[in-house]
């Protein structure tokens, strides 16, 4: 479904895919689907072809809240953090 604001910008709305919790605990499972993948910007989208499969699922190490931009790490990828933005929980 897409919205149009009174600016006349597109907004997209997409009700089966919502994003992981940013403040999900160590341990929980998360997937990033064909439409989370197109999350974020260009660098996470890059980010996410480069190192992640999409519907596999992957176990959360950690996250790290910030102000405007939520980093997850996942214990398959301890050197790399992703933007939660491309994650949906399993």
């Amino acid at each position: 479904m897409n919205l149009t604001n009174s600016n006349d910008l597109e907004i997209l709305d997409f009700p089966d895919d919502k994003t992981m919790n940013i403040r999900s605990h160590p341990g929980t499972k998360v997937k990033v689907t064909e439409q989370t993948a197109k999350n974020g910007y260009i660098g996470d989208q890059e980010a996410v072809k480069k190192w992640l499969e999409i519907e596999k699922i992957y176990t959360v190490a950690y996250t790290e809240v910030g102000q405007s931009y939520t980093s997850v790490v996942l214990q398959e990828l301890p050197e790399r953090r992703f933007n939660s933005v491309n994650f949906v929980e399993v």
